[in-house]
């Protein structure tokens, strides 16, 4: 339980500085999932530069198999300003408090999405491990930002999720 409130008391201070110059510069989506070929793995990375915002799409299949290759890719995206900022606002509203509601959910043969944010050192992440169903409105700004990010990079989040 401490650790929860010490979590909780890193991600207020982080989002109290929301309103001062945005000390948030990096943003990464890490998918996985045990049992699919296509898309084993995703990870999409966000850096906010001075001059611009990079999207950074790493993804794997299962196997080598060459009917797989379209889910093998390695890209770079520019995106704008408005697009980073809109993403700021989906971490913003992620509750630590909902994500905690999770922690004892077990489920074998799923996937695990892990968000990551922070600055060049410093980062806080959430990672949880089981299909998240819609209509578990808990989640919804966590799956959102999922889907922002799968959408930014160019994947369909229905392929994906």
């Amino acid at each position: 339980m401490k650790k929860i409130i010490i979590a909780f008391l890193l991600l207020l201070s982080a989002l109290k500085m929301f309103g001062q110059e945005q000390p948030i510069t990096y943003i990464n989506l890490h998918f996985s999932h045990s049992l699919r070929i296509p898309y084993k793995t995703v990870d999409i990375e966000v850096v906010k530069r001075k001059s611009e915002v990079v999207l950074f799409l790493t993804s794997k299949p299962a196997n080598e198999d060459s009917k797989w290759d379209y889910s093998n890719k390695s890209e770079e995206y520019k995106i704008s300003d408005q697009e980073f900022n809109n993403l700021l606002d989906q971490l913003e509203k992620i509750n630590t408090k909902d994500i905690a509601q999770h922690f004892g959910e077990f489920t074998l043969d799923s996937y695990s999405t892990t968000i990551t944010f922070g600055g060049i050192s410093n980062k806080i992440s959430y990672t949880l491990g089981s299909l998240i169903k819609e209509e578990d409105s808990s989640l919804k700004y966590y799956m959102s930002l999922c889907k922002d990010l799968l959408v930014l990079a160019q994947l369909d989040p229905d392929e994906i999720l």
